[in-house]
């Protein structure tokens, strides 16, 4: 199936308010589809997104105002990341931090296995039994602002450098947008373990998640599916952060009129990338090849690294 695409301009603000409730129920079935399709033809706007350290710097921030807020009972807390804690989860982000402050020659010292993501953390995680929470809270604050002051000596040119963060091969860019992800979904993670309110990102961090996330989009569904298809997926998201990408489903193919569209609301979709949001649960809309957008969608996981 294909969809227009001459003769349309980018979404006015007042186009994108109307987006936002086209992944609602709200529409009559004849009036929502008109809406989809739409939706589907034309680009949308979006503001510039920030580069990858700005954007992992910005979530470093959010964070530190999340656990600031903690209380002693609420660092006590069970079961916020799989079978740790609240503070276990802390020390995980630090060593997350230390991980890849090797890797970018932030600091030198031993690696464990980089394909087991948790046991790259595990030292960290040890070494913070024996704190208290205020410690806890500062070497973490140690640690991420070393770290982004590191980053922030890279060359803009070194970000298209290849990198690997543990299970993630990607540009040195792309790997700084994952660790945005895993540092966003942790923070999720414990603002769900202590009953607060979740905390999505600005939309110019979020803006650099989803390029990202629309990037996965092909090589999610090849881990899906078992194979490359020559089929080209249009990717939707409404809301802050979002956009419109044409991805071809075979690497180096040419991106041509879009087979199917997957339309869905952006910080679910990270939430989707994540690991936070089972397929199931995903509210969107897929117009066209059903099959391959539903393999889209649950490729969209494979990247998750726990």
């Amino acid at each position: 199936m294909n969809f227009p695409t001459d003769g349309f301009e980018p979404d006015t603000e007042s186009a994108v308010t109307l987006l936002a409730a086209v992944v609602t129920d709200v529409a009559p079935p004849m009036i929502r589809r008109g809406i989809l399709n739409v939706v589907a033809a034309r680009p949308r706007f979006r503001s510039v997104p920030l580069a990858p350290v700005e954007a992992l710097a910005a979530l470093v921030t959010d964070v530190g105002e999340l656990l600031e807020s903690l209380t002693d009972d609420d660092w006590e807390t069970a079961a916020a990341l799989g079978d740790l804690s609240v503070r276990d989860t802390v020390s995980h982000l630090t060593g997350a931090d230390r991980y890849l402050g090797v890797k970018t020659g932030a600091w030198s010292e031993p690696l464990a296995d980089e394909l087991d993501h948790l046991a790259t953390s595990r030292p960290a995680i040890e070494a913070g039994i024996s704190l208290t929470n205020t410690e806890l809270l500062d070497r973490w604050r140690s640690n991420s602002g070393a770290l982004i002051a590191h980053l922030r000596t890279i060359p803009v040119a070194d970000m298209s450098l290849p990198s690997r963060y543990n299970v993630i091969a990607a540009p040195l860019g792309g790997v700084l947008i994952a660790r945005a992800f895993e540092l966003w979904t942790h923070a999720e993670d414990i603002c769900r373990a202590t009953g607060r309110s979740l905390r999505p990102p600005a939309a110019d961090v979020l803006g650099a998640m989803t390029d990202v996330a629309a990037e996965l989009v092909p090589g999610g569904y090849q881990l899906e599916t078992g194979r490359a298809d020559p089929q080209t997926v249009r990717l939707v998201l409404t809301g802050p952060g979002g956009g419109t990408w044409d991805r071809a489903l075979t690497s180096g193919a040419m991106v041509g009129e879009p087979d199917v569209v997957v339309v869905a609301e952006s910080v679910d979709f990270c939430r989707l990338i994540a690991n936070r949001l089972a397929p199931v649960d995903l509210d969107c809309e897929i117009i066209g090849e059903q099959t391959i957008g539903h393999a889209v969608v649950a490729g969209a996981m494979r990247f998750a690294m726990d």
